[in-house]
């Protein structure tokens, strides 16, 4: 019979497993606060969403393309008049064949934006695939600006006539 002899009983990494188990035990237990109550936000409603967005596709004179796009807001929640709403303008944002990244195209003061760049034109395509968004931005007031919802991303498509 083999007798096994250990020279001590407990080493000292056994040690260190032992005093890290008991901080992670002791944290686990008495590391989390009670349940606090979230901060009601006040952002939401400062600055009208954007209603009703639609584009369509004409041509020019000289045979150019046009994005033209509308839009509207709650005129009747936040009125017709765009200081009392806290409206400054609306940011168009555009991509060209997907929705990972967006360009900003321009402001507009009014709803509505028409878009005759180069990069609408198919210059030798069949199709042009684009997507654009608008983004209401209100006005600056004690150095801070509210920025409204994006609107829901909108599917132009451009196929030669």
């Amino acid at each position: 019979m083999t007798i096994i002899r250990f020279s001590r009983p407990f080493g000292v990494h056994s040690l260190c497993f032992l005093l890290v188990g008991l901080f992670l035990l002791g944290t686990f237990l008495f590391g989390c606060d009670s349940d606090r109550s979230l901060v009601p936000n006040t952002h939401e409603g400062r600055v009208p969403d954007v209603l009703a967005f639609s584009g369509k596709i004409d041509s020019s004179a000289t045979k150019k393309y046009i994005v033209q796009l509308k839009w509207a807001f709650d005129s009747v929640r936040f009125g017709t008049n765009r200081e009392v709403a806290n409206l400054r303008d609306w940011e168009i944002l555009r991509s060209i064949g997907d929705t990972s990244f967006f360009q900003s195209r321009g402001r507009s003061f009014f709803p509505q934006f028409s878009d005759s760049s180069n990069e609408v034109q198919l210059s030798g395509k069949d199709s042009l695939v684009l997507f654009y968004k608008v983004i209401p931005a209100g006005f600056t007031v004690d150095k801070i600006q509210f920025i409204g919802k994006p609107s829901d991303p909108l599917l132009v498509i451009i196929r030669k006539w």
